[in-house]
């Protein structure tokens, strides 16, 4: 993430994913909510995964804990080595501290290397499902022992690819599948186009989610160095 530019933007909070009636087609707990995402590797839907997983063990994702407070969010990756590293993220602010660097030191992520099918994405919360639509209902399912409705769909997106050194923007379709809880709209499991994560939600943590300082120190730098002048 070396000379990596970091952009700042103002974002909106995830909004439910409504059909025309404004029926919601999947919930997530409102509040603070916490839960569990088991990676379930090798799946497969027909169409090439990305970005591809990796084949070395200690760089396959095995689970991430979300936990999302007051706008804070922080996802726990365990890898495949037993790493754990953590991603964490800010409603207010369209960028991702990183403490999975070499020296252990928090970094920026932001632009295309934070959406969907970038080098730091992390998803598998409520945005993750923003192109569900009634059309993309297939069928209905027992999945996770569970009464699902089954969805499949593509996400257009852009990502960054080299071309003679130069790093490009090119754009892409990820081809997706989700199934949802038909009696509470919970998701059961997601595929985001490279990954199969099934969810476990848990009860809602009761204390905030506090970053430990030197993500704090990161974050108040960054604050300070985007801030104009008067």
């Amino acid at each position: 993430m070396n000379n990596l530019r970091v952009f700042l933007f103002i974002c909106a909070a995830a909004c439910p994913v409504l059909t025309a009636h404004g029926q919601s087609l999947v919930q997530f707990p409102k509040g603070p909510a916490e839960w569990t995402v088991a990676i379930v590797p090798g799946y497969s839907n027909g169409h090439p995964p990305y970005p591809a997983p990796s084949t070395s063990p200690e760089l396959q994702i095995k689970k991430i804990d979300i936990t999302k407070v007051d706008g804070v969010s922080r996802a726990l990756l365990t890898w495949g080595d037993g790493r754990t590293t953590e991603r964490w993220g800010y409603d207010q602010y369209h960028f991702m501290i990183l403490t999975e660097t070499y020296n252990g030191q928090p970094t920026f992520a932001s632009d295309l290397d934070i959406q969907p099918g970038g080098a730091y994405y992390v998803g598998f919360d409520a945005s993750s499902f923003a192109w569900l639509e009634p059309k993309c209902l297939k069928d209905t399912v027992v999945y996770q022992h569970k009464k699902c409705y089954h969805y499949q769909g593509t996400v257009p997106i852009q990502v960054f690819k080299f071309s003679n050194t130069n790093r490009v923007v090119a754009g892409i379709d990820l081809f997706c599948e989700a199934w949802i809880d038909q009696d509470t709209l919970l998701p059961v499991a997601l595929y985001d186009g490279s990954m199969l994560g099934v969810f476990t939600f848990h009860d809602p943590p009761t204390t905030p989610v506090t970053p430990p300082p030197k993500v704090q120190a990161a974050l108040q730098h960054f604050i300070a160095a985007a801030t104009p002048l008067r």
